[in-house]
């Protein structure tokens, strides 16, 4: 198995080693697979919140399948629910959100919405070429206008989590974004229109 020698203190450094790591990884994680007919998965994230380093997971057909048809969801949001629980440093499922400061509540909120936003955007018949920041300030505008998506189930009008003064209101928000509950759709033509209508009601 190759290595890359960490030395960087800098977090968007070490996500160049990381990226370039995993990158390696990948291809061996191949070749193994070719050649001895083995199922399985290799998956990374982020061990804190401090990191830049995107989750990362490489997987064979099979389990692909069982990620998507038992376990009911895609296997990129299911990288994101592990790093979620990681990042948190839970014990338990039950009291998880609980035990996060106001700080890491806030930090894992946005990042669960962007990676969502990350994941969706590609998926379009027409997907941007740059990445896509989430878009607070004007999220009807930029987001649900320009891309046809909106993210549903959100407490509330959608805003800037770091915005949300009420801990127990980042508690609720927080774990509807773990569950799936609250995520990203994409918007049907009617849809869209009847969005931007309710929109101009409120």
């Amino acid at each position: 198995m190759s290595c890359v020698k960490v030395t960087h203190a800098n977090p968007k450094a070490l996500q160049k080693d990381v990226n370039a790591m995993f990158k390696t990884m990948q291809t061996e994680w191949t070749s193994i697979q070719a050649c001895t007919v083995l199922e399985g998965m290799y998956i990374a994230v982020q061990g804190d919140v401090e990191q830049y380093h995107e989750p990362k997971l490489v997987y064979t057909a099979k389990v692909g399948s069982f990620i998507k048809d038992v376990l009911s969801m895609e296997p990129k949001r299911f990288v994101l629910k592990v790093e979620s629980w990681v990042v948190g440093n839970f014990d338990t499922a039950g009291t998880a959100s609980q035990q996060l400061s106001l700080t890491k509540l806030i930090s894992l909120c946005r990042q669960h919405i962007q990676d969502g936003l990350d994941i969706i955007l590609p998926t379009l018949s027409h997907p941007p070429k740059k990445k896509v920041k989430m878009n607070y300030n004007n999220y009807e505008g930029k987001i649900v206008k320009t891309y046809g998506v909106a993210l549903e189930n959100f407490p509330g009008t959608v805003q800037n989590p770091g915005k949300i003064g009420c801990c127990e209101d980042l508690i609720k928000l927080y774990d509807l974004l773990f569950k799936g509950a609250c995520s990203w759709t994409k918007l049907t033509s009617d849809k869209l229109m009847e969005h931007i209508a309710k929109n101009k009601e409120h």
